[in-house]
């Protein structure tokens, strides 16, 4: 079960309710979340008391995360947040308070609440809050959560009022963003200041992938930006980065060739790399290698995604099944696919972002961006690569 962060479009009509009285609000006017998908959970025996404000606190610094199934909250500075929809590969950026409910007005319990709102800027843009009261896991697994939900009120103060009736539940993982990933190749060296130096190759990279930026503490926490069009359109799109002040103090970035970009792929299966052109991490196979392989095929020190990344190379060839609609002959341009290492000429030059599958008819992966530079000040290139393991 999954949650739903749509805002509906037809207003609904919730109950906030203390023990004096009750409340109506537009469910329009709510932060833009459905917790939990919508699962009764009021037969759910909770014999622990929540999380402190405190201990709730404690989640919320740093560079902690709270990840259900597969979307992940990442708590940044200020009481911003940045939501994750993995599956989907889309982020958004919303609020996080903590807030306090009471919950048992015979007993005057008053329980501790982590209220969220995606796609928010402002506290002021709606009137009700998503809640959850986190609990500790009722099997004892470490840094595991039972996440009970409310629509609270959005006040001004830290108290608030909540629906407790109709609540839901879902567990949640924390963990902690390691600060900085360290590289799997002892030829790359990070320089600490969005750039990856390769001594073997004398290249330097882009560690986030173009398009991605960063949210206060967490590094290339947006999603990269797919080429829209051509490779006319990317290389536009990179001119356009250079002249807004590229990174690092660089402004000479530049499309990467196919045997720079395979420089890149890492086979976790233990194939040797560089792989040859039309070669995967998994086609061929020698005897003993593994078709299970981690994603993306790059070193853990990049970001970006394990989909089609765009190089400089065309070349004209035989289109075949898209010679309808490309005619006959037509310039396709090479990609490395991180999802499996495979470098070769897919797409169409003048229509990237237009590739289709020749079975489904759908749109395809979209492709990204890597940018390189020749890192002058460093070793120059090798004049031979030999494959590594």
């Amino acid at each position: 079960m999954r949650f739903h962060f749509a805002v509906k479009a037809i207003a609904a009509i919730a109950m906030l309710c203390t023990a004096a009285s009750c409340v109506t609000v537009d469910q329009s006017q709510r932060g833009g979340l459905n917790l939990f998908g919508g699962a009764n959970s009021s037969s759910r025996d909770v014999s622990k008391m929540p999380l402190t404000s405190e201990q709730l606190g404690q989640l919320t610094t740093g560079r902690k995360s709270l990840v259900r199934t597969d979307e992940m909250f990442l708590f940044a500075k200020n009481g911003r947040l940045l939501y994750e929809d993995r599956e989907a590969r889309t982020y958004s950026q919303g609020l996080w308070f903590l807030k306090k409910a009471k919950v048992d007005a015979a007993n005057g319990r008053v329980d501790d609440m982590l209220c969220v709102a995606i796609n928010s800027v402002e506290k002021a843009a709606f009137t009700v809050m998503p809640c959850i009261r986190l609990f500790p896991d009722p099997e004892g697994r470490k840094n595991t959560y039972l996440g009970i939900s409310a629509d609270c009120a959005n006040t001004d103060t830290v108290m608030t009022r909540c629906n407790f009736e109709d609540r839901t539940f879902g567990y949640f993982v924390s963990f902690e963003r390691p600060e900085r990933p360290i590289p799997l190749r002892p030829t790359l060296v990070d320089n600490n200041d969005g750039t990856i130096s390769d001594r073997a190759t004398g290249l330097q990279w882009m560690q986030c992938s173009l398009g991605q930026q960063n949210l206060n503490q967490y590094q290339c926490a947006t999603q990269p930006q797919p080429v829209n069009g051509g490779v006319a359109d990317a290389q536009k799109m990179v001119s356009e980065f250079n002249k807004n002040g590229g990174v690092a103090g660089k402004v000479d970035w530049r499309l990467p060739t196919p045997e720079e970009l395979k420089s890149l792929v890492i086979c976790s299966n233990g194939k040797p790399t560089p792989l040859a052109d039309g070669e995967s991490c998994t086609e061929p196979l020698s005897s003993g290698q593994s078709r299970q392989l981690a994603q993306p095929t790059f070193d853990s020190v990049f970001y970006g995604e394990g989909a089609p990344y765009l190089t400089s190379r065309i070349e004209q060839q035989d289109l075949g099944r898209l010679a309808s609609a490309f005619g006959k002959f037509g310039k396709l341009a090479w990609t490395v696919d991180f999802s499996s290492g495979l470098a070769n000429p897919n797409v169409p030059a003048e229509a990237v972002s237009s590739m289709r599958s020749s079975r489904s008819g759908k749109v395809a992966d979209p492709v990204y961006i890597r940018l390189v530079r020749n890192d002058t000040g460093g070793p120059k290139p090798a004049t031979g690569s030999k494959k590594t393991k």
